[in-house]
């Protein structure tokens, strides 16, 4: 029988874990402070604020208006977009839900798994 060295075996005792940092979100809403403010005042506004914004990534959303950042640098900005008494907005936040992809699991796919483990993989709302 031939012998055939494992070459990874020291690779995985001397690295370093990667630290991935999280990204800024890319969908914010800008709620209007009288909720129901001027659309192409905010463009305005916003574009005065962060840059431009691309055709179609600023939507009129409820009470306010929503917005896809352009890049990481916008996001940032919007992220941090300061809400004085005198601004056009109340607040700025991330989008709920828009910022986080969701997936459908098939039960085909946790055959394999142990019922235990697929539980305690699931959020507390699964029963």
């Amino acid at each position: 029988m031939d012998y055939i060295p494992n070459v990874f075996e020291n690779y995985l005792e001397n690295s370093v874990p990667e630290v991935r940092q999280i990204p800024p979100p890319r969908w914010f809403v800008a709620y209007d402070k009288n909720g129901r403010g001027n659309f192409i005042h905010a463009s305005r506004y916003l574009s005065k604020q962060i840059g431009t914004i691309p055709e179609g990534n600023l939507k009129k959303y409820g009470k306010g208006v929503l917005v896809r950042a352009k890049d990481i640098m916008q996001a940032r900005m919007l992220q941090h977009l300061p809400c004085p008494s005198d601004s056009m907005f109340e607040t700025v936040k991330a989008h709920p839900t828009f910022n986080y992809s969701k997936g459908c699991v098939y039960s085909q796919d946790l055959y394999e798994f142990p019922e235990e483990e697929i539980l305690v993989m699931c959020p507390s709302s699964v029963q």
